[in-house]
């Protein structure tokens, strides 16, 4: 009987814990662990890293983001790098026929991280294995281009209809799939120039793509995100952006198939969104630096409010989208 009553007082506040944390809307009582990958202006490394430990080791968007979501969520995290520096795509492992995904989507599959954090963009064929939250962020894809060479190139057909001027992507990526995906022209038959020419086309990262773009003296375009060549435009004066936006994506958070995680960090987002928190730090990151380079290629007021009314729309149609998955799970 001793023993019972031992045990009884021993298990009776860890008991009172648990309730008291679901009562009060914690999610978990350890911290979540975070997948993340190093990319500007989402995460990045501090330069002085003197002194820094654990998560005050990053900085950027999505670290001021997360920051702000795990306060209105209530919970704590610790942020890991992902080990392979990969978004996540599926691969058959030495043709065997024995599938797998790498990078953070395969992080959250195989339980070793509870969410992503950083631009992953939403894909069918991530949605089929994890569950994706509310998009924090909507992208279409654009071409980074030398400033002072891309006077003969004005759109993306300009760019299919000639094989001088070597084109590309980041390998592997959100990118890389739509273009493997697609069945029509011009997409389907800039793919197969990129694969015919994989050594001069294809980059390993954003970074060095942007780097390649800049030392290649107009003999090199890069196709990404319009959120990543938006940044890459006002970091340096030498580059800009070509044609109109062309398809359209979102970036979101990725958690666990059946995770409530996915409800409770989607509300967040909304309730930031709402506020205008969002816009806040897209403008802390992106316009909070060079705003000359943007102005140097006429950029006006209104110019600047009609791309905001598309990104808004684009957003309303995400929200509409994201509501009607979830309702019908």
């Amino acid at each position: 009987m001793a023993d019972f009553r031992t045990a009884l007082v021993r298990i009776i506040p860890f008991l009172l814990l648990q309730y008291v944390s679901k009562s009060e809307g914690f999610i978990t009582n350890r911290p979540l662990i975070v997948t993340a990958i190093l990319g500007k202006p989402y995460v990045m490394e501090h330069y002085d890293m003197t002194g820094r430990m654990g998560n005050d080791r990053y900085k950027g968007f999505s670290v001021d983001l997360l920051e702000k979501i795990a306060v209105l969520a209530n919970f704590t995290y610790e942020i890991r790098l992902v080990p392979d520096n990969q978004y996540g795509v599926k691969i058959d492992k030495n043709g065997s026929g024995n599938w797998t995904w790498t990078g953070m989507i395969g992080e959250v599959i195989r339980n070793k991280a509870d969410l992503t954090m950083g631009d992953i963009a939403v894909t069918r064929a991530r949605e089929q294995v994890v569950d994706f939250t509310y998009p924090f962020m909507t992208s279409g894809l654009t071409i980074l281009a030398r400033r002072s060479k891309a006077k003969s190139i004005r759109s993306v057909a300009d760019l299919a209809g000639q094989t001088e001027i070597k084109y590309g992507v980041v390998a592997g990526g959100s990118t890389y799939q739509f273009f493997k995906s697609h069945k029509f022209d011009p997409f389907r038959r800039m793919y197969e120039f990129m694969m015919n020419n994989s050594d001069d086309c294809f980059v390993r990262s954003y970074e060095e793509g942007v780097h390649r773009v800049h030392e290649s003296n107009g003999r090199y375009m890069l196709i990404a995100e319009s959120n990543l060549v938006d940044y890459a435009v006002s970091q340096n004066c030498n580059l800009t952006s070509i044609g109109r936006e062309f398809t359209s994506t979102g970036f979101a958070i990725a958690v666990k198939t059946g995770s409530d995680l996915r409800e409770k960090i989607s509300r967040a987002i909304l309730s930031l969104k709402e506020d205008h928190v969002l816009s806040e730090l897209r403008e802390k990151w992106w316009e909070g630096g060079q705003n000359s380079c943007r102005m140097s290629e006429g950029w006006t007021d209104s110019g600047v409010q009609v791309k905001l009314s598309m990104e808004s729309l684009i957003g309303a149609a995400l929200l509409l989208a994201w509501q009607f998955r979830r309702t019908s799970k």
